[in-house]
């Protein structure tokens, strides 16, 4: 897994590069129960970033989501 942040003069972005998830499980969002453990993390991406994005890369897939400055 890497990780990478990118500024610019609008704000800034962050990059996840994983190779150990096949590209075939795609994250998607999910709309979990109260007491769900997981499947959060794409619900809160959607409302805090201003922009964000799964994209296949090689053997996994990178996600990623920008903040602009306000």
């Amino acid at each position: 897994m890497r990780i990478e942040d990118v500024l610019a003069a609008v704000g800034t972005g962050v990059w996840l590069w994983d190779n150990a998830i096949r590209n075939d499980d795609m994250p998607h969002r999910r709309s979990p129960g109260e007491m769900a453990s997981s499947g959060r993390g794409l619900v809160l991406t959607e409302t805090l970033a201003d922009a964000w994005g799964v994209e296949p890369r090689g053997d996994g897939k990178a996600i990623w989501f920008e903040l602009y400055e306000r």
